[in-house]
C-alpha cells in the first residue's frame, strides 16, 4: 500500500521506519494524515545514491522527526543513520516503540536519551495513538493547513469532485525528487507514431501546439494526443484555451491566483466533453491560472473521444493491453474494486507510472500527471509593504490567546516581522536563501548562546528573503535556554500545579506517559495555537505559540 506523502513548503514530520514493519506503520501514518498531520516518508524505493540524497534532503528540511522503533528498525543501518542524522541536526524527535523490550544499540540509546518516547503497542487503537500525539508539542507545527503541493494517493479524486458511476482505469503519475524546492517530480508518457484521428469531427477542429511535440513510445515522456493535437506535460494553460477548451468551474477563472509551487484543480469543457486538469504554478511568485502550466489531465471514458495515450493505449484499453504495451509491471497491488500496476523509472527510483484498473464494467478513464520542476525565479529583495503595519504590544496583558510574548525583555505579538527579532540582537541561522510566495519554513534564531525555533511565512506575492518574512510560530525548549513569559505569568520554572492554576479551562489537557500537555487550537481565531508541555517530574518542557493570520491595520 502507498499512502500520500507531503511535498510542500509547510512544516512536516519525517517518519523513519523499517519496511518490514509496513503492515503496522502505514496504518498509523494514514491515521496521522486523517488527523491533519503533514508527513513524509520513504515509500519503499530501493537504496542507492539518489535514494540516499533524497532521504537526507527531506530529513534535513523536516520540522520534526518520528522513528518507529522495533527490532527490525534497530537492525537496519538506514534507520540508525536517519536517527543519527536527526540527532546531529537537532531535530525535535519522538521515538515510537512498536513493541516491548526492543534491543537498542548502546550508541543509539545514548544519542536518543533526550528524545521523547511513546509506545505504539500500548495504544488501544491507531486513533488513540494519533490522539496521544497531541501531547507531543514538537509535532504542533506539522498539523493543520495542507499546501496544494501535497502529493495525493495515485488515482485519488478529491471528495468534492466525485467520480461518475462508470468506474475508471487511472493511469497515475510519477514522483521524482529533483530540486531543492520541489521535492517531487511526477512523470507520465505516451504514444506511438503521430496518426491522424479516426473521428471525422476532429478534422474540422483548429488546434495549436508546439510544432516539435511528437508522440513518444517512452512511458516517461508525458505525451498524449487529444483531438488530433499532441501535448507533452507540462504545457502552457493557453494551449487548451487556444484549442477551444473553456473553464467550467464555479470558483476558478483564468485570473484566479495560484500560490507558488502549488496548483488548483478544475474542469474544462469543449463540444459537450469535459476534462479535469491541474493548473500548476512552477515559479516562486504568485501567478494566475492563465499564466500557469497544465501538470495533470484526467479524461473519463464517456468523454474520451479523440484521446490517445502512448502505444495506442486509450480509455478503451484493458489490463491485458497495458501489459502487452509495457510488459509486466514492477509492482501489482490488488484492491477490492481495482488493481494498481506500477512501472518504475530505473534511472530515477522515485519515478513511477501507475495504472489503476477497475474491475467492474471494464469502463476506463485515464489520468496523467507531471509536476514541472521549479522554474528559476529571481528573488525580489524589496521589503514587503505589509510588514510596516506591525505594531509591537505596549504590555504583556492578561489575554493568553493574544499572541503576545515576552522574550529577553522585549515584547512581541505574533505574527511579527522577522526583522523585529533581528533588530533586537537575534541572528538568523538558516540555509534558506529565499522563501517562495506563501511558503512556511523553520529557521533558528541565536543570541548569546540561546536558541529560538521560528516558523516564518512569506505573506508577499513574490519570492523574497527570509528576513522579509513574518514569524508566525515560536517553539521554546527548556534545553535551548530561551525562556519566554506569556500573559498570566506563564513561564519555564513553573510546576504542574502552577500551570494548571494559570491556564484557562478552555485548554485541552492530555496526560501522556512522559508528559502532560495543554493545547488550545482555534483555527478561526487568527489561526491561534498554544501548547504547553510539562514533564512527568513537573517541570515545563516546551511552549509552542502560533498565530498564522496577518490582519494588522
Amino acid at each position: 500500500m502507498m499512502t500520500q506523502v507531503y511535498n510542500g513548503d509547510l512544516p512536516y514530520i519525517f517518519i523513519s521506519y523499517a519496511h518490514k514493519d509496513s503492515d503496522r506503520v502505514i496504518p498509523a501514518i494514514e491515521a496521522m494524515q486523517r488527523k491533519g498531520y503533514r508527513v513524509w516518508y520513504d515509500c519503499g524505493v530501493e537504496a542507492g545514491t539518489e535514494w540516499a540524497n533524497n532521504i537526507a534532503a527531506h530529513l534535513h528540511n523536516c520540522a520534526a522527526f518520528a522513528a518507529f522503533i522495533s527490532d527490525n528498525s534497530m537492525a537496519s543501518e538506514h534507520c540508525l543513520d536517519e536517527i543519527a542524522f536527526a540527532k546531529k541536526n537537532l531535530k525535535p524527535s519522538l521515538m515510537i516503540f512498536l513493541e516491548e523490550n526492543v534491543t537498542v544499540p548502546l550508541g543509539t540509546d545514548m544519542n536518543t536519551a533526550r528524545f521523547q518516547r511513546m509506545f505504539f503497542n500500548r495504544q488501544t487503537s491507531v486513533e488513540a495513538f494519533v490522539e496521544n500525539l497531541g501531547t507531543t508539542p514538537v509535532f504542533a507545527p506539522c498539523i493543520g493547513e495542507v499546501s496544494a503541493d501535497t502529493t495525493p494517493p495515485i488515482g485519488t479524486t478529491p471528495p468534492e469532485q466525485p467520480r461518475p458511476n462508470k468506474l475508471p482505469l487511472i493511469i497515475g503519475w510519477a514522483v521524482a525528487a529533483i530540486a531543492v524546492i520541489v521535492l517531487s517530480i511526477v512523470l507520465f508518457a505516451g504514444g506511438s507514431d503521430n496518426k491522424p484521428s479516426d473521428d471525422p469531427s476532429d478534422a474540422a477542429t483548429t488546434t495549436t501546439a508546439p510544432a516539435d511535440v511528437q508522440m513518444s513510445d517512452n512511458l516517461m515522456d508525458c505525451t498524449f494526443e487529444m483531438d488530433g493535437t499532441v501535448y507533452k506535460l507540462p504545457f502552457d494553460f493557453s494551449q487548451l484555451t487556444d484549442n477551444g477548451w473553456a473553464i467550467i468551474a464555479n470558483d476558478v477563472t483564468a485570473s484566479t491566483d495560484i500560490q507558488a509551487l502549488s496548483y488548483v484543480v478544475f474542469s474544462m469543457e469543449k463540444n459537450d466533453r469535459s476534462i479535469r486538469v491541474n493548473a500548476y504554478n512552477d515559479t516562486g511568485n504568485v501567478l494566475s491560472v492563465a499564466e500557469s502550466k497544465i501538470s495533470m489531465i484526467e479524461v473519463q471514458a464517456e468523454e474520451a473521444s479523440g484521446f490517445r495515450f502512448t502505444k495506442d493505449i486509450s480509455p478503451a484499453s484493458s489490463r491485458e493491453d497495458i501489459i502487452a504495451a509495457f510488459g509486466e509491471p514492477d509492482k501489482c497491488d490488488e484492491k477490492q474494486n481495482y488493481e494498481l500496476l506500477t512501472y518504475t523509472d530505473k534511472q530515477y527510483p522515485q519515478s513511477s507510472v501507475t495504472f489503476k484498473c477497475y474491475y467492474e464494467d471494464n469502463s476506463l478513464s485515464i489520468a496523467l500527471k507531471c509536476t514541472p520542476d521549479y522554474r528559476y525565479t529571481e528573488t525580489n529583495t524589496a521589503v514587503p509593504a505589509y510588514l510596516a503595519d506591525y505594531r509591537a504590544p505596549a504590555a504583556l496583558g492578561d489575554d493568553l490567546f493574544s499572541g503576545t510574548v515576552l522574550i529577553e525583555g522585549v515584547l512581541y505579538q505574533l505574527p511579527a516581522p522577522l526583522q523585529v527579532f533581528l533588530d533586537n540582537g537575534w541572528t538568523l541561522d538558516t540555509e534558506f536563501e529565499y522563501l517562495v510566495a506563501g511558503a512556511v519554513e523553520n529557521v533558528t534564531l541565536k543570541k548569546d548562546g540561546k536558541k529560538l525555533s521560528v516558523n516564518v511565512k512569506n505573506f508577499a506575492d513574490y519570492q523574497t528573503l527570509p528576513e522579509n518574512c513574518a514569524a508566525i510560530a515560536l517553539t521554546f525548549h527548556d534545553t535551548a535556554r530561551t525562556e519566554p513569559e506569556l500573559p498570566g505569568g506563564i513561564r519555564f520554572g513553573m510546576t504542574l500545579a502552577e500551570i494548571e492554576k494559570a491556564l484557562p479551562a478552555s485548554m485541552e489537557r492530555s496526560d501522556g506517559e512522559h508528559a502532560t500537555t495543554f493545547r488550545y487550537n482555534a483555527a478561526n481565531d487568527r489561526g491561534f495555537t498554544l501548547t504547553v508541555s510539562v514533564r512527568a517530574d513537573g517541570t515545563v518542557q516546551t511552549v509552542y505559540l502560533n498565530r498564522t493570520v496577518w490582519d494588522y491595520e
